[in-house]
């Protein structure tokens, strides 16, 4: 009897033992798990970040699938910078300074030294190289503001986006900056997206540098005043010329301003050659990856 209760009290001890290591064992697979489901998160999240998969901040209205590729611009990361061409690197730093937009006089020369298929891969990731800007239209609707803002707010920047979606402002009021996607204009500012659509409407009806009487309907309609139109005629490069005799004979002695077409001046600044390294640096993965 004694060697059994011996060999039971050694079964208890060694079972108790096992038990002890199962609950252990246990213990560290549950930790090994959490540790690899948040490693897995952090993972995803790394990979959501530079794909640009649409993240939202809780007190931000919620970003379109439109506005996705826009978005990517502000989050990606730039794994291969030094593939980009020289001029791919101003207009890169450009509207990382300017969060998405940037008037493209100081960067005449880049602007114009891109090639066919660089001007193609910025159109396909939604910059519009327009006549007086460059810009990302999706970037100026409201729903990306909060971006905006956050991402100059970390640099120290205070952006001033205007109440609504206008399309003209007053100049001085709020938002009414290039910056917040309005190019000031005599005593009015206008979205650079609607200047774009003017200057492309202007440049179709003339007929090289011969003078001639641009439609303003299309701007009026939108609330420009006359010293706007006048004002945004010489920034497109046109300057006025008197007309030979009235448009319309029977007003008396009305006639329509004309403009002929002689380019924009020389930029009065140079160009910074600087790759970009902040939040818009995801422009230049996009530009290389198409």
């Amino acid at each position: 009897m004694l060697k059994l209760a011996a060999i039971l009290l050694v079964l208890m001890i060694v079972f108790g033992l096992l038990g002890f290591v199962f609950h252990v064992a246990a213990a560290l697979t549950k930790i090994a798990f959490v540790v690899c489901l948040v490693g897995a998160g952090l993972s995803l999240a790394g990979r959501a970040l530079r794909g640009g998969v649409e993240l939202t901040p809780p007190s931000a209205p919620v970003v379109t699938p439109g506005l996705t590729p826009g978005v990517r611009l502000c989050l990606g990361a730039a794994r291969d910078r030094q593939d980009l061409e020289r001029g791919l690197r101003i207009v890169a730093a450009a509207l990382e300074d300017q969060a998405g937009v940037a008037a493209r006089l100081p960067l005449r020369a880049s602007v114009e030294a891109l090639s066919p298929q660089e001007r193609h891969r910025l159109r396909n990731i939604g910059v519009t190289v327009g006549a007086l800007d460059l810009f990302d239209p999706r970037l100026l609707k409201p729903g990306a503001q909060p971006w905006r803002t956050a991402l100059l707010g970390v640099r120290g920047q205070v952006l001033a986006t205007p109440p609504g979606a206008a399309a003209v402002l007053g100049r001085g009021t709020q938002g009414a900056t290039l910056i917040a996607g309005y190019r000031p204009l005599a005593r009015q500012a206008v979205r650079v997206d609607l200047v774009e659509r003017i200057a492309r409407g202007v440049h179709d009806a003339r007929q090289g540098r011969a003078p001639f009487a641009p439609d303003t309907a299309l701007a009026t309609s939108m609330g420009l005043e006359a010293a706007t139109i006048e004002r945004l005629m010489i920034e497109l490069g046109f300057r006025s010329v008197r007309a030979d005799k009235p448009v319309d004979e029977s007003a008396a002695g009305a006639t329509a301003p004309r403009w002929a077409w002689q380019g924009r001046p020389a930029p009065r600044r140079q160009e910074r050659d600087t790759p970009a390294t902040g939040a818009f640096a995801g422009l230049a993965a996009l530009v290389r990856h198409g």
